[in-house]
């Protein structure tokens, strides 16, 4: 009797600069379960919204906000942005999404995002910061505290 279906599906796993990791063998590396689920959020989130010539509804507008002055209205819309893009992901738990503005200074912003996938007992978390000077870009899991660069190519 086969077993639940797997709603996170298989990836081929990529590094933090978005490069495929290739085996000693050559080969490509996988990555599949809540680790495949974790990277497609990563990769909505710093894919530019309408960046894939195959899918125009993925990815977002977040690195946009970096030019933007720290407003109520401007805060609310980054929030906003932040959960409609990780809601939009069919495996996450409606009304699990929860968005928050850690800093937003003239150097830059930090965003913490919390979420929760179907069939998961426990919450998933990133940390986005957009530097504006540098123009450096980073999406970190919480739980794992590993950088993954966020380009606007």
């Amino acid at each position: 009797m086969a077993g639940p279906p797997d709603i996170f599906g298989q990836d081929i796993l990529l590094d933090e600069n978005r490069l495929p990791v290739v085996a000693a063998n050559g080969e490509l590396v996988f990555c599949d379960g809540l680790a495949a689920a974790v990277q497609d959020i990563k990769l909505r989130v710093f894919t530019y919204l309408h960046g894939l010539f195959y899918d125009h509804d993925f990815g977002s507008l977040i690195p946009d906000w970096i030019h933007e002055e720290n407003t109520k209205t401007s805060r609310l819309g980054l929030v906003a942005e932040v959960r409609r893009r990780l809601e939009l992901d069919p495996r996450v738990l409606a009304g699990t999404v929860t968005a928050k503005i850690l800093a937003w200074d003239e150097t830059g912003l930090k965003i913490e995002a919390a979420w929760q996938f179907w069939d998961t007992p426990e919450p998933q978390n990133l940390t986005i910061t957009l530097d504006r000077p540098g123009g450096r870009r980073v999406i970190e899991d919480v739980a794992l505290q590993d950088g993954f660069p966020l380009s606007r190519e």
